[in-house]
């Protein structure tokens, strides 16, 4: 792949910034399976097998593959810094990975916004915004369940997360409590919520999932009862 179809193509509202937690993170979601889309030709079986199976060599091959799974790697990174971005994280570290990137996957324009950016939180001496510092974890958070679901470097979850309910669970518990995302002095209180949220999800999460596998395995020795009783055979011995 060439470097002009390296550039990413996100629609000018992605770029706009917003407070707004769940906007955010859909915009995410919708840039997450575009990048999906974008790379998933490459790494289908048959294309693979082509390739193998070409004059190439088994060592240009994983070059090429390992670049694919590179640029998967690094766009999507590119698109989590520019949600935290969107939320009000314009420190330094992130400013300066976010520079990176858009000057390999983004416009000349983005670049130079961020060049800018960069240069007054240099200035500022500012290394983080304690303001947002709640809300950027709780998105980080999220945004790996997005992304956990997704899969843009191989096959969909075939269990999705309810990042959603999670969201909204956390909105009804902050409101049932009178606490606020950018509230000062709240940040203790919200990451005690926010903890019990996400066990309470992961337990829902892992039991929900041994249910299902237990059914589909129920199914698949109602349908084939012979070939389980043949293998259970086997492996007694």
């Amino acid at each position: 792949m060439g470097r002009e179809q390296n550039k990413i193509k996100f629609p000018p509202e992605y770029y706009e910034t917003s407070t707004d937690l769940k906007e955010n993170l859909c915009k995410y979601k919708v840039a997450v399976e575009q990048i999906k889309a974008k790379y998933e030709p490459y790494l289908l079986k048959d294309f693979s097998d082509k390739r193998f199976n070409s004059d190439l060599s088994k060592i240009t091959v994983g070059k090429f593959e390992k670049k694919i799974h590179k640029n998967i790697n690094d766009e999507v990174e590119y698109a989590r810094l520019l949600t935290l971005y969107k939320l009000g994280d314009t420190t330094k570290p992130g400013l300066e990975k976010l520079v990176r990137f858009a000057e390999r996957y983004d416009s000349p324009k983005m670049a130079a916004m961020f060049k800018n950016k960069l240069q007054i939180a240099k200035a500022q001496r500012r290394l983080i915004d304690v303001k947002n510092l709640v809300r950027g974890e709780i998105a980080d958070d999220l945004m790996r369940d997005i992304t956990y679901n997704v899969k843009p470097d191989g096959v969909r979850a075939e269990y999705p997360i309810d990042w959603v309910k999670k969201l909204n669970k956390l909105n009804s518990e902050l409101e049932k409590k009178g606490l606020v995302l950018d509230g000062q002095g709240q940040d203790d209180k919200i990451r005690e919520s926010w903890s019990n949220i996400c066990r309470d999800a992961e337990k829902l999460f892992r039991t929900t999932l041994q249910e299902q596998e237990a059914q589909a395995k129920s199914s698949r020795e109602r349908n084939h009862p012979q070939g389980t009783r043949t293998s259970e055979l086997v492996n007694s011995r």
